[in-house]
């Protein structure tokens, strides 16, 4: 419920959101979007994830649910936050993925992205 006409007041909780004064449930933020605030009366509130990011259900909760899509690889940045940049050249695994979005930037096919792989103080790979 979003005002005082409702008898039991529960806001809703991150991810999702209530945009009408009745007594259903919540609802949760659409696919490839996130909520992370409390009692959301509108989904606008849901955050779209990045440019070629999506989750994998419903109702997320944060930006960590946002996954790139393959080729890609998800950098932190000062001006826009999250972002999904496109894998360099000799990054990708033999699956599509990004090697950078990887633990330990390594292919689990034991393929070896060409090259040598440098963290650079922009988030940036070389």
């Amino acid at each position: 419920c979003v005002l005082e006409v409702c008898h039991v007041c529960t806001p809703c909780g991150p991810g999702s959101y209530k945009d009408a004064v009745d007594a259903l449930k919540c609802r949760l933020c659409p696919l490839n979007t996130y909520g992370e605030s409390v009692g959301a009366v509108f989904n606008f509130l849901c955050t779209e994830c990045p440019l070629h990011a999506f989750t994998l259900e419903a109702g997320e909760s944060s930006i960590q649910a946002c996954l790139c899509k393959k080729g890609y690889y998800m950098v932190e940045t000062d001006e826009y936050g999250s972002v999904c940049k496109s894998c360099p050249a000799g990054g990708v695994c033999s699956s599509g993925h990004c090697a950078f979005s990887l633990p330990n930037t390594t292919c689990s096919d034991l393929q070896s992205p060409l090259g040598s792989w440098l963290e650079m103080r922009t988030g940036e790979q070389r």
